[in-house]
């Protein structure tokens, strides 16, 4: 001890304590280094789920296929579209993509519910296609000024 009655640097007690500290920076940086390597992951994780799926979308939207093989191939991109989503729920491209697969299907409605949660987002192309919608009355009722409020179509959305 100390002649004023603390604990000297030097003693055991304070060694132990002063190794604490650095082992709990030294755990925190690493759990900051993980965090970020996870964020790192997911991201590449989501542009591989959404590049594959518009693959898929590509090749189920092409009618020269037998209709057997274009369901597959959306059904498959709205799978890899809803795990895009699920990856990055607050992804309006997640949200436009599987606007565009309902819309493939002839599921209007579904089609409007999805870009109005990816139009939410952010997302332009989700937007103008939600916009679309409003102006031409399908799935939605027909309403000029909500249309209005959409980025304008610039040959197509």
């Amino acid at each position: 001890m100390s002649s004023q009655g603390g604990f000297s640097h030097n003693s055991p007690y304070m060694r132990k304590k002063a190794k604490a500290a650095k082992e709990a920076e030294k755990k925190k940086a690493r759990a900051a280094k993980e965090a970020e390597e996870a964020k790192r992951k997911a991201a590449a994780n989501f542009s591989k789920l959404i590049g594959r799926g518009i693959s898929h979308f590509r090749r189920g939207s092409d009618q020269s296929q037998e209709r057997g093989v274009v369901e597959r191939e959306l059904v498959e991109a709205e799978r890899l579209f809803k795990l895009a989503a699920e990856e990055r729920p607050s992804s309006g491209r997640a949200h436009f993509c599987l606007g565009m697969v309902a819309l493939e299907r002839g599921k209007v409605t579904e089609a409007v519910r999805f870009f109005t949660l990816g139009a939410k987002q952010g997302d332009r192309n989700a937007q103008c296609n939600l916009g679309v919608m409003y102006e031409e009355g399908r799935g939605i009722e027909r309403n000029l000024a909500e249309a209005a409020h959409r980025p304008p179509r610039q040959g197509r959305c």
